[in-house]
């Protein structure tokens, strides 16, 4: 997502991005440290973890002691602080969108905000990871926020958004056992799926624009066919109570739409 904002601008200072990229990177491992900590108490009840959800299951299986993730995410956050000064120093809009990102990183497992039990939680995330993190690589590298920049974003937080629910799917039961009102345990399973397809089919609309109206190579469309075909597995499996497969399937769909637009741009 980082490169894909910096593949915006004309030319890529490497050490701008090597440092930026680094802010980004930390607040994201902030991220995953801080939720394996937060979460404790309702991953040792998960039964149906998959490879993308349900915690890494090394706290709850006592591998490690579980003040470690926190402090893990402490020392992620002084790193990506320390790189978000170094980012000031060229683009003080980067490090600021850096810092903001940091902040949700925090917000969204831990009180007082604890955004996953708002049911504001996932949009915050989708919002973050496809579209602050884009800008960030955008505005340190001076890239410009075009037509095409905000409809790859567009695109990606719908396709983030679904992703993130079918991570929920698999826990649900388990959640709302363990007092996480996260979307998918407000909505229930119906909705949940419903929602992601809504989802999947705006991103379908957003990406045919893009393409419509050339703004990337129309080669480059076979890879966002591929996701969204990816994507009707991930619904699919969802519907079936396939887990592994929705959530697999999920991040293929991210991915390999998040690829096709960089590539697109490499080729424009």
């Amino acid at each position: 997502m980082f490169a894909l904002g910096a593949l915006t601008a004309d030319s890529i200072n490497v050490a701008h991005y090597a440092i930026a990229q680094l802010m980004i990177s930390t607040s994201q491992l902030t991220a995953h440290y801080v939720n394996e900590y937060a979460d404790y108490e309702a991953d040792m009840s998960i039964a149906n973890r998959t490879s993308f959800s349900g915690g890494s299951g090394i706290l709850t299986s006592g591998l490690l002691p579980r003040v470690i993730a926190l402090r893990a995410g402490q020392i992620a956050t002084i790193v990506s602080l320390a790189a978000a000064s170094g980012v000031a120093r060229w683009s003080i809009s980067a490090a600021i969108v850096g810092v903001v990102s940091l902040v949700v990183s925090w917000a969204y497992s831990m009180p007082p905000i604890r955004l996953l039990n708002t049911g504001f939680g996932e949009l915050a995330t989708a919002l973050t990871v496809a579209g602050l993190v884009p800008a960030s690589g955008a505005l340190s590298q001076s890239g410009q926020f075009t037509g095409l920049l905000s409809c790859m974003i567009a695109t990606l937080v719908f396709l983030q958004f679904a992703m993130l629910l079918a991570f929920e799917l698999p826990d649900a039961e388990t959640d709302a056992l363990a007092g996480k009102r996260v979307l998918a345990v407000r909505v229930g399973e119906r909705r949940t799926v419903g929602i992601m397809r809504t989802c999947v089919y705006s991103a379908l609309a957003l990406g045919t624009l893009i393409y419509w109206f050339g703004w990337l190579p129309k080669i480059t469309a076979i890879g966002f066919i591929g996701a969204l075909g990816i994507g009707v597995v991930m619904l699919t499996a969802a519907r079936s109570h396939r887990h592994s497969i929705t959530t697999l399937a999920a991040v293929a769909m991210f991915f390999l739409c998040g690829c096709a637009f960089a590539i697109g741009l490499l080729l424009a």
